[in-house]
């Protein structure tokens, strides 16, 4: 074996002397040849590994079964090294042609006739290898790209909200520019203070925003529940792109406001001076402040909306009905293969743990499982009934014992559960609604009767179930039949045990040890809330509806900041015709609302713009949703009325400090 740098690191202490020496791995001794460097965790992302052993050695370390004989089991990763002047093209082309022959001659005699099609139809392929593979670029590469894009618009906010500040603060201190175009500075030295303080902010919030993305990351993955190993520290490449990212943003959106800032303090500077507070010409400029306030509200729309968007399908997701009660019940996975049982006495010594388990206190039902709900895994069989079905259907089969369905909470809608009096191998099955729907039986097929492909018994109906989701929560109702786990011909030396308690779930997995370490000390357990397995199924969403939420808040906040400076900006501007309204007998109302439907115009125009953006991104993020349309109504509304309650609430401040304005302070400042 050659051991991983972590569980060397773990179990060892580092020893370097357990080089040549043996460890007892699955009661076999297997000598210590190596140790791999931290860096590499296997060719697997999202796992590392503690212990490598030569695939040779599968058979001999996992307890007798011997996969690669197996042709019904998938397991194995093949990856080479192309020689020079070999390329990826020319050696796909090579395997296509080979594949052929290669899936006629290896066709297994067990494979189900409706799939044998597909089997000959899979041709083998040459794809990169050098970062590994993995399942997850597959799961979540498209989200990640659209949390990238969700995180570049929240970028592009902060910037035109940034650049819609500057040009406010270049619009105050006209004066100042125009003093020191009198003095002699040209526009290219203001315009060159300016892209420092742009510069400098930009250092600042990329600084910042290191710092807090190395203490985050490390928690993101114990946020989102799951067992993957990834590496999110802080790269050189990742420190590159922010240092560049902040850096174009600096240029693109700071050099724009302080060109308009420098130039507006030359084109007018002897009227500025000549004010002495700069209000002339405070009018240019305001336009392209209305257009990044606009565009920002536009953008927080569309992030918002996605946000809800992804929270609603987690909810939906959540809410689905799964054909079980998963409260208090637990997954117990079982691992014997240290005792060397023979094949034979397996079966036995797996019902005498069933019913050691059955009896601990506080354990209501137990039973044994071949796939677990919702795990990942299962098996499939194609049946016929009679002649009716020449074709044969596909569905899938679950092996269990009597006790499931009690286990797992499944109401029996007609017909009865399996009996202990039953014998392991007697041809009965329970079925579900969508296997009868499927067979086109009636709604009550108690009685009738089915072959599996390949077996000429005729197994008999003896009770429906409502559906239940097999694979993961998004999925159609699909056909299953329970079956006496032993018609499976269950020789593993693992099983595992569904288990619903009122044991509280901490407790649990103790207590079960105990009670298989009665048997023997050499039982491996691991104990695992179903409620734990079914939410592993929803990291993705969790993921989306977590980020794009915060990014969601964050983008309204943003909107709503940019709407306040403009429009305090604004009252600023307006003070002495506030003063002379008020003088002349305008109320304070009227004053507050002049104010806020002038904020109001802007803001309707973004949302308006917003719903068109966030139509069109809703489209392309259809994959992701579930239980509802990507042009959801409500969605909008809530988003629109969020954003406006977010908008209204900041406008709302200078719109009231504008209504306080004192005509005597006022006017006598001028």
């Amino acid at each position: 074996m050659v051991l991983g740098h972590g569980f060397w690191q773990r179990a060892f202490g580092g020893d370097r002397s357990i080089v040549g020496r043996t460890i007892v791995l699955n009661s076999h001794r297997v000598p210590v040849r190596g140790v791999t460097p931290p860096e590499f965790t296997g060719l697997e992302v999202g796992r590392a590994y503690d212990v490598a052993v030569p695939i040779c050695a599968q058979q001999a370390l996992g307890g007798g079964e011997e996969w690669l004989g197996d042709s019904m089991v998938w397991w194995l990763t093949v990856m080479g090294r192309l020689p020079a002047g070999r390329s990826l093209e020319t050696v796909t082309a090579e395997l296509e042609a080979w594949s052929v022959s290669l899936f006629e001659e290896s066709l297994p005699a067990q494979y189900p006739p409706d799939r044998v099609g597909s089997y000959l139809n899979l041709r083998l392929r040459a794809v990169p290898g050098s970062a590994g593979v993995s399942s997850l670029r597959d799961r979540y590469g498209d989200p990640l790209l659209a949390l990238l894009a969700v995180t570049g618009l929240v970028l592009l906010m902060v910037c035109t909200n940034l650049a819609n500040l500057f040009l406010a603060r270049g619009k105050g201190r006209q004066h100042e520019f125009a003093v020191r175009r009198a003095l002699g500075a040209s526009g290219g030295h203001l315009l060159r203070d300016l892209s420092i303080e742009s510069i400098v902010l930009a250092v600042g919030g990329a600084a910042g925003g290191l710092a807090l993305a190395g203490v985050l990351s490390g928690r993101l993955l114990d946020f989102l529940g799951t067992d993957l190993w990834l590496d999110l520290s802080l790269s050189g490449a990742m420190v590159s792109f922010v240092v560049v990212a902040a850096g174009l943003s600096a240029l693109l959106f700071g050099l724009i406001p302080a060109w308009v800032a420098s130039a507006s303090g030359g084109d007018s500077g002897l009227d500025a001076v000549r004010d002495g507070r700069g209000t002339a010409g405070a009018s240019r400029g305001a336009g392209l402040r209305r257009v990044l306030v606009v565009s920002q509200v536009a953008l927080s729309f569309v992030l918002l909306f996605g946000a809800l968007l992804f929270a609603s399908t987690l909810r939906n997701l959540l809410a689905v009905d799964t054909g079980f009660d998963s409260s208090g019940v637990a997954i117990a996975r079982v691992d014997f293969r240290t005792l060397e049982l023979a094949e034979s006495s397996r079966p036995a010594f797996k019902l005498d743990l069933l019913e050691r388990i059955r009896g601990v206190p506080g354990i209501t039902s137990a039973a044994e499982v071949r796939h677990v709900p919702m795990g990942g895994t299962g098996s499939s069989a194609t049946i016929r009934r009679g002649e009716e079905l020449p074709a044969g259907v596909s569905v899938r089969v679950n092996g269990v014992t009597p006790g499931y369905l009690e286990a797992m909470g499944m109401p029996l809608l007609a017909g009865r559960a399996f009996d202990p009096s039953y014998a392991p191998d007697a041809p009965v099955a329970i079925v579900t609604q969508a296997f009868a729907s499927r067979l086109g039986l009636a709604p009550n097929p108690v009685g009738e009767t089915f072959r599996v492909e390949g077996s000429p018994e005729t197994m008999e109906i003896i009770g429906v179930v409502p559906d239940a989701k097999y694979f993961n929560l998004r999925e159609d109702p699909v056909p299953t039949a329970f079956v006496p786990k032993d018609l499976l011909s269950d020789v593993r030396s693992y099983t595992d045990f569904v288990i619903r308690t009122t044991l509280p779930p901490v407790a649990l997995p103790d207590i079960l040890r105990q009670a298989v370490a009665a048997v023997s000390t050499g039982i491996w357990i691991d104990v695992r809330p179903l409620d734990d397995i079914i939410g592993e199924g929803l990291v993705r969403e969790r993921l989306m509806s977590t980020v794009s939420g915060f990014f969601g808040i964050l983008a309204a906040l943003v909107a709503a900041i940019g709407l306040y400076g403009v429009m305090s900006h604004h009252v600023a501007q307006r003070r002495n015709e506030v003063a002379v309204r008020v003088a002349l007998g305008a109320r304070r109302r009227a004053i507050i609302l002049m104010v806020l439907f002038q904020a109001g115009a802007l803001l309707c125009v973004g949302l308006a713009l917003g719903v068109v953006l966030a139509s069109v991104a809703s489209t392309a993020a259809r994959q992701f949703l579930f239980g509802l349309g990507s042009h959801h109504v409500p969605t909008y509304a809530l988003a629109a009325g969020l954003l406006t309650l977010t908008a209204g609430i900041a406008c709302y401040l200078p719109a009231r400090r504008a209504a306080r304005t004192e005509p005597q302070k006022a006017l006598r400042s001028e």
